[in-house]
């Protein structure tokens, strides 16, 4: 999982991809980020990112990101899903095959 930099925003607007939303205090946000990095690897279509909260206020105020860790598929650059609070990697699985 690759945290996204300014640089990087154009690579979210084509093909699948996964933002999570985090701050660096949140302990949620660690495990959800544990979780995601068993998944990474069997998904090689999508583009997995993660965005410091702190860094990205304009991204957070676009996504309409109210809580921590939130998880945005992302298909052509069009938000497809926002999954909200820690998800266990089944659902993370069956949502990143879905999309």
């Amino acid at each position: 999982m690759i945290e996204l930099e300014t640089k990087d925003l154009d690579q979210v607007k084509s093909g699948k991809v996964v933002l999570k939303f985090f701050g660096t205090a949140c302990g949620n946000c660690k495990m959800q980020e544990s979780i995601l990095a068993q998944l990474v690897s069997q998904f090689a279509d999508i583009k997995f990112f993660k965005l410091d909260v702190a860094k990205f206020p304009e991204l957070v105020d676009q996504y309409d990101i109210v809580s921590l860790p939130t998880i945005c598929l992302l298909k052509s650059g069009e938000l497809v899903e926002s999954l909200v609070g820690l998800k266990p990697k089944v659902l993370l699985q069956k949502k990143f095959e879905e999309l």
